[in-house]
């Protein structure tokens, strides 16, 4: 790193130090903090007097000045200690917004991005933890405090920086794309609207023009490469709203002839509690408690299908008859899977 950035580098964390008033800092606790972000940067240490000179400059009218005051302070292991800080609480060389609340909100986020590092989707992470980093002078932990529940080895992953920029730089597509029903993948012309994760998997909604409609477009069913169509200008998105465009649904398809009704569902004693604190879906409302009933008012789709199936024995469902008659169906053929003669 060139010698202007080392300084700019030592700055930024003088800067943070002098600015924090929940605490004061010696020039050897200065020096700590300063050759800790050097050697994680990848640079050489520096000594006090390089320190001394520094808040020098910061406080020289050619330099930043800063008003920078040295306190007099007492330690009960190295005696009286000058100290140094910022006269104004909210004064910063950088005229840096972010408050300490704010700084250590971001070094959460930091920490939570830290998470996807080194997956291929993600690679996109790293540069922007770097660049917080660097910007804000900012030291992420090592530790690891945060799991997040995915599958790094789903195919499609590969895919998903690339349809993320271009959904937000509204970038046509060329998509090769290969349903589970079809023998051939068909190549499809897209125009990327959101993006929209469920079950651990990444789903695309973007306009097919060839359709004349949005499509549902699951990652892991797409081969070969994505690649922007330069060649097509892209069709805005003026018809849907994707905040409420899920509100009716559980998961993230739609079966054009289902409509909004009223499912009532009938707990165990044992299951009710987990579901009264994880509701099933925003509409969910408790009937009965006693007897362990809630609703929920939903668009029938294959993912309804298969929460409620998750349940197994701890569910009934009640009503409307003709889902309830539905599931006395799906449960008999699963019945005879295990208990038909001769298996």
């Amino acid at each position: 790193m060139p010698t202007n950035k080392n300084a700019q580098l030592r700055y930024k964390v003088l800067d943070r130090c002098f600015g924090d008033w929940d605490r004061l800092y010696s020039l050897e606790d200065l020096l700590d903090c300063v050759n800790e972000k050097m050697t994680e940067m990848g640079c050489g240490k520096v000594t006090d007097r390089t320190i001394k000179a520094d808040i020098k400059f910061m406080r020289d009218s050619d330099g930043f000045n800063a008003p920078i005051r040295a306190h007099k302070t007492c330690d009960s292991y190295r005696g009286i200690v000058w100290c140094y800080r910022y006269d104004t609480p909210d004064f910063s060389i950088f005229n840096n917004e972010l408050s300490e609340k704010d700084v250590a909100d971001l070094q959460s986020v930091i920490d939570m991005l830290g998470r996807y590092r080194g997956i291929p989707a993600y690679q996109w992470v790293d540069e922007v933890i770097s660049n917080l980093k660097y910007r804000f002078g900012l030291n992420t932990k090592n530790e690891c405090l945060i799991s997040f529940d995915q599958n790094e080895n789903i195919q499609g992953l590969q895919y998903l920086a690339d349809i993320i920029d271009a959904t937000m730089r509204h970038k046509v597509l060329n998509v090769t794309f290969k349903p589970f029903t079809e023998n051939e993948p068909m190549k499809l012309v897209i125009h990327p609207y959101f993006i929209k994760q469920w079950n651990q998997r990444w789903f695309l909604f973007g306009f097919n023009p060839e359709a004349g409609m949005i499509w549902n477009l699951p990652l892991d069913r797409i081969t070969g490469r994505v690649t922007v169509n330069n060649n097509v200008h892209f069709i805005p998105n003026v018809n849907v709203d994707f905040n409420k465009f899920f509100d009716d649904v559980i998961g993230v398809s739609f079966i054009e002839s289902a409509e909004i009704g009223e499912i009532k569902l009938k707990f165990s004693e044992k299951r009710f509690p987990y579901v009264v604190t994880k509701p099933l879906h925003k509409s969910q409302k408790i009937i009965d408690a006693d007897n362990h009933i809630i609703s929920i008012k939903v668009k029938w789709n294959t993912e309804l299908d298969q929460m409620i199936l998750a349940f197994g024995p701890d569910v009934e469902v009640l009503e409307p008859q003709w889902y309830r008659d539905y599931f006395k169906d799906k449960i008999s053929e699963n019945y005879k899977i295990y208990f038909e003669v001769g298996r």
